[in-house]
């Protein structure tokens, strides 16, 4: 039965059995505080500048294409 208890957690809060080990071994190590913090990551570089982003979100707040119910991305 080992590892079940695991998987069953994993599958109720639909995550990986990965996530619940790594959860669980941060429990033994340092306790509750430890176990529901989330460690820290690095930046991430923008992939859009300010004026950019702020093309796409009026782009994607206007009305769609003609012919088109919405945006999307597809190219069809």
């Amino acid at each position: 039965w080992e590892g079940e208890i695991d998987q069953v957690i994993a599958q109720c809060l639909r995550v990986h059995v990965s996530t619940v080990e790594r959860t669980r071994a941060r429990y033994v190590e340092g306790g509750i505080e430890l176990a529901v913090q989330d460690r820290p990551h690095p930046p991430k570089q923008r992939k859009l500048d300010g004026q950019q982003e702020a093309f796409l979100i009026a782009t994607a707040c206007s009305n769609a294409p003609e012919g088109r119910n919405r945006w999307t991305v597809s190219p069809t």
